[in-house]
């Protein structure tokens, strides 16, 4: 059955910052911040990672997008600035600049018609996008910018526009789906989100977290060389003792348990909630805890504090 235009959702998001490496030193120097494989990339590929510092943790999620001159580095907010500084400190005689970029407002396509509605509005122009890539569009004149990911669960494709074209692009997208865009409220992203197992930083992982706890085993390559915190990260890599991760739980619960409820195991405390769901179709409780490796196996029977049950999904 062909896919329909109603299949996806449209999710507005406000106006965000992130940063543009250029000079001829660009990947070289990036590629020893982080934990993916910068040098790898042709224009229009991306990949995502961490910045960690000199002993792994985790400074902020990356996702990096080459192009032809330049890395598009997109981050959380609330790590802009510090990463920026970040990497300015280790820029000795290499040639790389760092700016910002002007403010982009994303707005998504999620679900599985994402991609025909942006083969529409595309109208013929570079329409295969690569997961965690990029590539350029023109509409109206103006050169914008297309990604796609897959951190929802379904395919998500992200038009980044400065405000002015907003009306613009979202008119076009209407045409493109052939009806009315459902939109996507935040806390449907954020069901969809948690259901997919899908980690987000500053609320299921943050600073004090090594790259494995998080469970994003593509976000780290180990063949890639050196990076800041690398021997820490692959010793762990390749002793197998990571000590705790982020883990996908279904619950056992009349009430929707609160952010930071423990979670036991054997009578003993395993971990905490970080995130937690209901969904609206299933009526299924569905929450990420940063578990202790003991109780992390798939078909672990939990116990919540004060009341309910878990499984790890």
């Amino acid at each position: 059955m062909a896919v329909t235009s109603v299949e996806c959702g449209i999710w507005p998001r406000s106006a965000t910052h992130g940063l543009i490496l250029t000079g001829e030193d660009r990947q070289r120097l990036l590629n020893g911040l982080v934990t993916c494989d910068v040098k790898a990339l042709d224009p229009g590929q991306g990949v995502r990672g961490f910045f960690t510092d000199a002993k792994g943790h985790i400074l902020s999620p990356v996702t990096v997008r080459a192009a032809e001159n330049h890395l598009w580095l997109e981050l959380p907010e609330s790590t802009v600035s510090a990463i920026l500084e970040h990497i300015v400190n280790y820029i000795v005689t290499d040639r790389v600049e760092v700016t910002t970029t002007e403010a982009l407002v994303p707005l998504s396509l999620v679900g599985p018609g994402s991609i025909l509605v942006t083969e529409r509005v595309l109208k013929g122009q570079e329409s295969t996008v690569d997961a965690w890539g990029h590539t350029e569009f023109s509409i109206g004149g103006s050169q914008l910018l297309v990604s796609r990911s897959q951190e929802l669960g379904f395919p998500t494709v992200t038009f980044w526009v400065p405000e002015a074209s907003l009306t613009e692009l979202l008119q076009a997208l209407r045409e493109g789906a052939g009806a009315q865009l459902t939109e996507l409220d935040d806390e449907a992203i954020e069901i969809l989100r948690v259901e997919a197992g899908s980690p987000q930083f500053d609320t299921d992982y943050g600073f004090d977290n090594l790259p494995q706890e998080t469970g994003l085993e593509d976000a780290v390559s180990f063949t890639k060389g050196c990076f800041l915190g690398q021997e820490v990260v692959a010793r762990l890599h390749y002793r197998g003792q990571v000590a705790r991760r982020v883990s996908k739980v279904e619950i056992d619960a009349d009430a929707l348990p609160a952010i930071g409820t423990t979670v036991h195991f054997d009578d003993r405390e395993a971990g905490q909630i970080t995130s937690v769901v209901r969904s609206p179709e299933s009526g299924r409780v569905t929450a990420l805890v940063m578990l202790q490796r003991r109780a992390s196996e798939p078909g672990t029977e939990l116990s919540l504090a004060g009341d309910g049950k878990a499984r790890v999904v």
